[in-house]
């Protein structure tokens, strides 16, 4: 039998699945980088939109899996025309501020990506709710966070599955998410939805409003 994790005569992994996840890391890393690179001036324009376009489409496995899929759809939109007016300019610069976690004027600071969020933001309710939590608080620790769930009735879980509620995004990055600016919760919950099943997904900041004892 052989293991799933096996390695070829080149000591690639044989397992197709796992190659391919690897090869869709790897471009949603390189996406996030190119993101990163095009707003570093404060300004998107016309030649970076259609290279970025050029480059997701020539990147099909990127371009069909979000935040890739957000992105081309935006950038081909807006590019139909044939041209990339001032409106839509800041449009993109926004779109991929978010995606790559950018905070203006913050030197070394990584945030989390802003894009999946629900809109408009949904009610927040804790009694008998189940809740994941993903990234770094500026609330408090993970255990802290917990505790105010708890406090208000909801349950708090490690991984998001089908039932549940609200997945909450801390503010900042986690150094252990497999993205710089999102990890693999935000892409299980994203999962989900897309099959039909109403998780909500929900900032830091959001969260903490919503918290009354």
């Amino acid at each position: 039998m052989t293991s799933s994790n096996a390695l070829d005569a080149h000591g690639q992994p044989m397992n197709r699945a796992f190659n391919a996840k690897r090869l869709q890391d790897r471009g949603a890393d390189e996406l996030i980088g190119i993101c990163r690179g095009l707003i570093a001036d404060g300004d998107v324009n016309e030649a970076e939109t259609r290279y970025l376009l050029e480059w997701l489409e020539t990147n099909s496995s990127v371009a069909t899996q979000w935040p890739g899929n957000v992105i081309y759809a935006r950038a081909y939109e807006f590019l139909r025309d044939g041209h990339l007016d001032k409106n839509e300019r800041v449009e993109l610069l926004e779109l991929l501020s978010k995606v790559s976690g950018h905070i203006s004027g913050a030197s070394g600071v990584q945030a989390s990506t802003a894009l999946p969020f629900d809109q408009p933001r949904p009610q927040i309710l804790f009694e008998e709710k189940v809740f994941v939590l993903t990234g770094r608080f500026a609330y408090g620790s993970r255990r802290e966070c917990t505790d105010a769930i708890h406090d208000l009735g909801g349950w708090v879980r490690p991984n998001v599955l089908k039932d549940t509620d609200f997945v909450v995004v801390g503010t900042l990055a986690s150094p252990d998410w497999a993205h710089t600016s999102y990890g693999r919760k935000i892409e299980s919950a994203l999962n989900w939805k897309a099959k039909g099943e109403s998780i909500k997904i929900v900032s830091e900041d959001h969260w903490a409003e919503t918290l009354t004892f």
